[in-house]
């Protein structure tokens, strides 16, 4: 799945992923260059259950959730930050952009984010 220089604006959900839920291995994402403004979900932005996405240049703004405002990954995830930008991001709960958890092996990036 690509996305490349698309605004994802208000999108609202009241349960996983308000953009985009990504949730099988063997699922591989990439952003680049998109704005993720002002969304609102239960677990992030972007729900990422054993998949690999990648985000260039991509910016976030304004998101709220329960959990996890922006990403929220679990199990064997490989998620890659790259010169990304995150701010305003707010959740009720647990973590303000980002939250892992899960079993398996998750890694996680962040390359030349400002």
């Amino acid at each position: 799945i690509s996305s490349s220089a698309n605004t994802f604006k208000q999108c609202y959900t009241a349960t996983e992923g308000s953009v985009f839920y990504l949730s099988s291995s063997g699922i591989t994402f990439t952003d680049s260059a998109s704005t993720f403004k002002e969304n609102a979900g239960l677990l992030g932005q972007i729900y990422c259950q054993t998949c690999s996405a990648t985000f260039i240049s991509s910016i976030f703004k304004g998101s709220v959730a329960r959990s996890a405002s922006i990403l929220y990954m679990s199990d064997a995830s490989t998620v890659i930050f790259n010169s990304v930008q995150m701010t305003y991001g707010k959740a009720r709960v647990h973590a303000g952009a980002i939250m892992a958890e899960g079993t398996g092996s998750a890694s996680i990036s962040f390359l030349n984010c400002p």
